[in-house]
């Protein structure tokens, strides 16, 4: 049997379209498929470094926050004392009152709150004050106590006149109740 050119140039066309469609089903397809995986790869990729970077960013943020922080930190522990620093607390103000002439009674207590939502939640030492002297007297001692490095609170202050005081300047009786917080 013999086949025309015509046949032949038919045949080996469909030859060469099996040829091309094989290469494209065998090679090409599976290529394209991988190259969808790498394009899911590198969205990946890219967006763990996107978060890396931030993560950076916030670091570096925090690094050069840091001196202010520290620098906050530092306040704070001068305005509070430490646990267990009561006693030079009692003394200073013992002192003061002396400098100022001031008969005081002191009744210091630790109160130390735990979990829930009090009204104080840290820690903190509170010194109820029976003060005897006068008004320039309790003046001057009050003033020295806004002197003092760390804060003496006080929320309330009664004054009473001293029984059986009479003259320019009557004692006075000052009742307070003070806080200064504490750092563990």
């Amino acid at each position: 049997m013999v086949i025309t050119p015509k046949k032949q140039l038919i045949l080996f066309n469909l030859v060469m379209i099996l040829v091309a469609v094989g290469i494209i089903a065998l090679v090409v397809v599976p290529y394209v498929g991988s190259i969808g995986d790498m394009r899911q790869d590198i969205a990946s990729t890219q967006e763990t470094l996107e978060a890396r970077r931030a993560h950076v960013v916030e670091s570096r943020r925090s690094i050069q926050e840091l001196p202010a922080v520290e620098e906050s930190v530092k306040k704070y522990q001068e305005m509070t004392i430490r646990v267990g620093d009561e006693l030079a607390v009692i003394t200073t103000f013992e002192r003061l009152a002396a400098e100022h002439g001031i008969e005081q009674q002191l009744l210091p207590s630790f109160v130390e709150q735990k979990g829930g939502k009090q009204q104080h939640p840290y820690p903190y030492y509170e010194f109820q004050f029976v003060n005897s002297g006068t008004y320039e007297q309790h003046v001057k001692y009050l003033r020295s106590l806004e002197l003092l490095p760390y804060y003496v609170m006080i929320d309330s202050m009664q004054f009473e006149r001293a029984k059986g005081k009479q003259g320019d300047s009557p004692d006075l009786i000052t009742r307070f109740t003070a806080r200064v917080y504490a750092t563990p």
